[in-house]
């Protein structure tokens, strides 16, 4: 059981860190449509080529009008309610006390309310903070002088 819970933690605890290493990108056309979407794989002069799941996709800079970089308040709760549910689950799971005689409860009822109460306060803080944290969209309108600022805005380069 102990191997599970630090296994557990340990993955809780890398998880923000690995997934901060590629940007997920929106990118509209001049008609306002999304013509890609994707984590970064990166930038050449011209254009962006970006991944979503295995498949590579590389859009030039002249069909690209805005790129927008926030994700929508869903996979903000998703995340917080995952994160912060398996966390309290744990910590629930591993506070029980099956033998006490005001509040007893095994492994499993500990980790099931934990779950619960920590994933919805978890979710509601994670679609809080992406509502509250203000990404512009980028404008790009097809002109290269514009593509590659923002090259160098989202590549840190």
């Amino acid at each position: 059981m102990k191997k599970i819970i630090m296994m557990a933690l340990a993955l809780c605890t890398t998880l923000p860190v690995i997934s901060q290493e590629r940007i997920f990108l929106r990118v509209f056309n001049e008609r306002g449509e999304k013509i890609g979407k994707g984590n970064t794989y990166s930038f050449t002069d011209s254009s962006i080529v970006f991944t979503k799941g295995v498949e590579v996709n590389e859009i030039n800079f002249s069909k690209i009008w805005t790129i927008k970089t926030k994700r929508s308040i869903g996979s903000g709760a998703i995340l917080g309610g995952m994160i912060g549910g398996l966390t309290v689950g744990i910590l629930g799971a591993a506070s029980a006390c099956p033998d006490c005689i005001i509040l007893s409860f095994t492994p499993v009822q500990g980790f099931l309310v934990g779950l619960f109460s920590g994933g919805l306060l978890s979710a509601g803080i994670g679609a809080l903070i992406t509502t509250l944290n203000s990404k512009n969209p980028i404008s790009v309108n097809g002109k290269k002088e514009s593509f590659l600022s923002a090259k160098k805005l989202l590549s840190g380069n």
